[in-house]
């Protein structure tokens, strides 16, 4: 089975090719153990693939924000100018979910040019529950 889940923020903003209809990204994910003197994080080569993946990495994925993703890993070669053969390994992302509040981090969670959405009366980006409505729900 090829499978990962990975959470992390992004690195910079998402490349766009429009030729093949991808947005391209690199993840940096924290390592669980941290050795003095090593690196803390892997930096990891993420593709999401399609026409409306990429309009949703162009639109919401910024540089700094936290994302969690599940996909597959692909791997591939190519020679280079050179003429050495170059190996990669990729994530394909298949599904992608937002892995912090959209004010939280350096990254806002928003489209490009779009207002911050107003904060209701008190103050709060939750919405109010209005009277009498708070004893039919199923949680406290």
């Amino acid at each position: 089975m090829n499978s990962v889940v990975l959470m992390g923020r992004l690195t910079a903003d998402p490349t766009i090719n429009d030729k093949i209809t991808c947005a391209s990204f690199t993840l940096a994910v924290d390592r669980k153990t941290k050795k003095e003197g090593e690196q803390n994080a892997d930096f990891i080569s993420c593709k999401m693939l399609g026409e409306k993946r990429a309009e949703f990495a162009s639109k919401y994925l910024r540089k700094g924000i936290k994302i969690a993703l599940t996909g597959y890993i692909q791997t591939g070669s190519y020679q280079n100018k050179d003429g050495k053969k170059v190996y990669t390994t990729d994530i394909i992302v298949d599904t992608t979910e937002f892995a912090e509040s959209k004010n939280a981090g350096q990254g806002e969670i928003r489209p490009q040019g779009q207002q911050q959405e107003q904060v209701n009366s008190s103050g709060s980006e939750w919405m109010q529950i209005p009277e009498g409505i708070a004893d039919s729900l199923p949680f406290e």
